[in-house]
């Protein structure tokens, strides 16, 4: 039983700290289909997303606006795929809004609005794998410390 305890802790602890990076490799790809069609908006549908048949790759990179003026407490901009039709993980989209403050006229330290903060979103999968890990080690913990107590009852 203690070895198949100490199994499944060894295998969990790679699995809690791996990502998944299908769509991040430049070199995979994944083929949808083999047709085409032009939408209403003019733009190539269907096809092959995430690459080539030739073996290419379909890297997406993002292009961003510049940032607006500070309205209301916010600067935002325009961030797009270079490349249409190829997947994007959206929650790697750069950052589209963030806070901002303009200095009133009294102060005389900057002319130009100052950015208070970067809004960043919190990366929640990073946060699972933490507690999952400290999980699987409290566990651990608490397995050989029983296991050390029942040894010196008996």
């Amino acid at each position: 039983m203690k070895h198949i305890i100490f199994l499944t802790a060894l295998l969990l602890i790679p699995l809690v700290f791996a990502e998944t990076t299908f769509f991040d490799n430049p070199d995979d790809f994944f083929i949808m289909g083999d047709s085409t069609a032009t939408s209403p908006t003019g733009e190539v549908t269907g096809g092959t997303t995430g690459g080539t048949t030739s073996g290419g790759s379909c890297l997406t990179n993002w292009s961003c606006s510049s940032w607006s003026s500070c309205m209301n407490g916010i600067q935002t901009r325009i961030c797009t795929k270079e490349r249409i039709n190829c997947y994007a993980d959206l929650k790697k989209k750069p950052t589209e809004n963030q806070s901002c403050s303009v200095e009133t006229e009294n102060d005389t330290e900057s002319e130009e609005g100052n950015l208070i903060s970067q809004s960043s979103p919190v990366n929640f999968q990073n946060i699972i794998t933490l507690v999952i890990g400290l999980i699987v080690i409290i566990g651990i913990a608490i397995f050989f410390v029983c296991k050390r107590h029942k040894k010196k009852r008996y």
